[in-house]
């Protein structure tokens, strides 16, 4: 397959030599060649990106680990080779990029070892740093980009308005306009880019839809209101989070069911949200998208 990158079986490698290491090994490069199956010169590059992250030396041909070395137990090996290495690729960019990256890292560092616990599972993009730096930099400068993007096993080029670097439910997309109308690219499947200097006019619309999108499935059609049954088990959590920065509450009844409403630009921007509610939440209106879930239901009750 095109494109394919080795950041898995780098980092694999790395972390069992440290790990290795760590437990006391004496390694030849020779060795760890023939056990994974590698040139000794790979192991060399592998070693090279080691030296400079932890206190390993050389002696008589074969490596060790200094003895008072120990990890931080919040994190996993292979957690934390990650962070440092996307520390040091960071300091191959220009400054203002590896300021940001070093601030970055250090909250993640500080936010693990804190007693007050967040768990938020962002899809890792460490070998996008590329990437993500010619996105910015074309967004910033107003200027469209040029790429090859996978799609159904299809590489195509396309020729874009980049907007912004967005994470909906932990992934990570480009939010774009390409003639004329709003896109999505999954940024795991963004190669080759190429900034062009055609530069293009953003409009603030984008921009507002993409800070009021409930998920990736957000459109610049117009909006339209949707009306919401909830049940009063629930209602709770619909006061404490709002589905939507549109979202109102219409009214509260008796029993404690509540009624809101929201106005959302795609369907699929809540199908899912009350799919996982049921059956404590109820679409009255628009009738249409009531229907349509129910259809869906019922054929997953006939599997």
């Amino acid at each position: 397959m095109r494109y394919k990158h080795d950041y898995d079986k780098t980092l694999f490698r790395l972390t069992q030599i440290i790990a290795k290491l760590y437990n006391g090994s004496k390694l030849s490069q020779v060795e760890l060649a023939n056990e994974f199956g590698v040139s000794t010169k790979t192991i060399q590059r592998d070693f090279a990106k080691l030296v400079v992250l932890y206190p390993i030396y050389q002696e008589k041909k074969v490596w060790k680990l200094k003895s008072d070395f120990e990890f931080k137990e919040y994190f996993s090996i292979e957690d934390e080779i990650t962070l440092k290495l996307l520390l040091q690729a960071s300091k191959s960019f220009d400054k203002t990029f590896q300021n940001s990256a070093e601030k970055l890292l250090s909250r993640i560092d500080e936010n693990i070892s804190s007693p007050i616990y967040t768990k938020i599972e962002l899809e890792d993009i460490s070998n996008k740093l590329t990437e993500l730096t010619q996105i910015e930099s074309a967004i910033g400068m107003k200027k469209k980009i040029q790429f090859t993007y996978l799609k159904d096993d299809f590489y195509y080029e396309t020729k874009v308005e980049p907007y912004k670097i967005v994470n909906f439910d932990g992934f990570w997309y480009l939010i774009a306009k390409r003639n004329g109308n709003l896109r999505r690219y999954y940024l795991q499947q963004v190669f080759d880019i190429e900034i062009l200097e055609e530069t293009f006019k953003k409009f603030k619309k984008i921009e507002n839809l993409i800070q009021n999108a409930i998920n990736i499935w957000f459109d610049d059609n117009d909006s339209f209101e949707v009306e919401l049954l909830i049940d009063a088990s629930i209602a709770k959590y619909f006061q404490r989070k709002p589905i939507a920065k549109s979202q109102r509450y219409k009214e509260t009844d008796e029993e404690g069911n509540m009624t809101i409403t929201l106005q959302v630009t795609h369907k699929n921007e809540i199908i899912p949200i009350v799919k996982y509610w049921l059956p404590n939440i109820k679409v009255l209106k628009p009738i249409e998208l009531h229907k349509e879930i129910q259809i869906d239901v019922k054929k997953f009750l006939n599997l």
